[in-house]
């Protein structure tokens, strides 16, 4: 939760829903509140057992569906979760007859006329249509039958149900540049060592004292590059074992992250490491006197966000082939670097216990163009096509930076609210 929004829409159901999302599409900033949780297609009940547990209680079964309340005259069941009344209706769409608005309880500037512009688009969105006559259902022949023999007519409802091919029944944003999610980058991270150094001046450098980075060899010119001096607190120097692939982590933290690890390659991606899978084994030496360096460089910046197959979790494809120039030079810098100070080279591009790339400056994936088709946001952050909708920080750095990145992001986050604010409110 933020402290301020545009607009605050309590409930998600066809009133609710239907505010935020055109407030939404004309760049208010908006906050929906709903009591229940998000439903997807196999979470509803198929068997009489599930049944009770459908039934939502704010505190004994927060995860249920159904809100069925008991009056002295009446009960009532509404729906409690992302889409609230939706969530228990049988997708029929039909219009109030005319003359239902001649009642003098509704206002006087509404009738049937002045609302059927919005019934049209109600109906543009759910596109509500009748049940295909083939496969003949059943019910629909009983239904028939009964209607003739009591001399009356029967007719199909037009319902908001998708009939055909998988599909997503309701998308936002269809308009976004199909470069949404490239020019990923990883800034060129890569992690140096240079263990217990010989040279005079160089040896006892006691990286523990003093702020993290303090100095850089700039090699952007003639290397695209640079090479930064790293520091860590001395109860931390066995935190280097780890990078450099020793079995460090003890316990089942090491199984969980195994597993992560595995369910992450199988398309359960997106997977967080917590506190629990990091217990580091307390017999474990720190590596003694060692420079550590944190060099940054130019790298091709064409990884691309996804949604894998078939979990459809975040992940990110990203390989070493287009930037392989950069890290071989990097490695022969830090074997450059080692063999100036009489230490050993020990260079981290793959490193860790999980064997990966890790960045700690990703950029891009929103990345900025003045073609629509190459970028999703203009020079100012403004998403294409969408007025009002922008976004400023690393993802619409299209490049990478060969340096930090955060002082970039920063000065392109004051241009670009500045031309937001000359734009005004939406």
């Amino acid at each position: 939760m933020e402290s301020a929004y545009d607009a605050v829409v309590v409930g998600s159901g066809f009133g609710g829903g239907i505010v935020a999302c055109r407030l939404a599409e004309h760049g208010w900033h908006v906050c929906v509140l709903e009591r229940g949780r998000r439903f997807g297609p196999g979470d509803y009940p198929d068997r009489p057992e599930q049944a009770p547990r459908m039934f939502w209680h704010a505190r004994h079964n927060p995860g249920g569906m159904f809100d069925l309340r008991i009056m002295k005259d009446v009960a009532v069941m509404t729906g409690a979760g992302v889409g609230g009344g939706s969530l228990v209706y049988a997708n029929v769409q039909l219009r109030a007859p005319d003359d239902v608005f001649d009642d003098p309880a509704w206002p006087a500037s509404l009738d049937a006329a002045s609302l059927r512009p919005y019934y049209d688009r109600t109906e543009a969105a759910l596109d509500p249509r009748t049940t295909p006559a083939d496969p003949p259902l059943p019910k629909v022949r009983a239904f028939d039958a009964m209607a003739a023999r009591a001399g009356l007519e029967s007719e199909r409802l037009p319902i908001a149900v998708h009939f055909g091919e998988d599909r997503l029944h309701c998308r936002r944003l269809r308009r976004l540049s199909p470069a949404l999610g490239t020019r990923f980058s990883g800034n060129g991270d890569a992690l140096s060592l240079a263990i217990d150094p010989q040279e005079p001046g160089v040896a006892g450098a006691r990286t523990e004292y003093g702020p993290t980075m303090t100095s850089r060899i700039d090699l952007d010119a003639d290397q695209g590059m640079m090479v930064a001096d790293g520091g860590l607190p001395q109860s931390f120097g066995g935190l280097l074992q780890i990078v450099r692939g020793i079995s460090a982590i003890t316990g089942l933290g090491r199984v969980a992250l195994r597993a992560k690890d595995l369910a992450a390659r199988a398309g359960l991606s997106d997977r967080q490491v917590t506190h629990r899978n990091v217990t580091l084994d307390r017999r474990m030496a720190p590596v003694g006197d060692t420079l550590v360096f944190l060099n940054i460089g130019r790298d091709a910046a064409d990884g691309r966000m996804r949604l894998t197959w078939p979990f459809r979790c975040l992940d990110i494809r990203w390989s070493k082939a287009a930037s392989a120039a950069l890290f071989d030079r990097m490695r022969r810098v830090a074997g450059e670097l080692a063999q100036a100070s009489g230490a050993t080279s020990f260079f981290a591009l793959d490193a860790g216990p999980l064997g990966k790339f890790i960045t700690v400056h990703p950029l891009g994936g929103c990345p900025m163009s003045d073609d629509p088709r190459m970028g999703v946001v203009d020079e100012h952050g403004a998403v294409h096509g969408y007025d009002g909708l922008v976004v400023l920080d690393g993802s619409i750095v299209p490049t990478s930076l060969g340096v930090n990145p955060s002082k970039t992001i920063a000065a392109l986050a004051e241009r670009g609210v500045e031309t937001l604010i000359a734009r005004g409110r939406p």
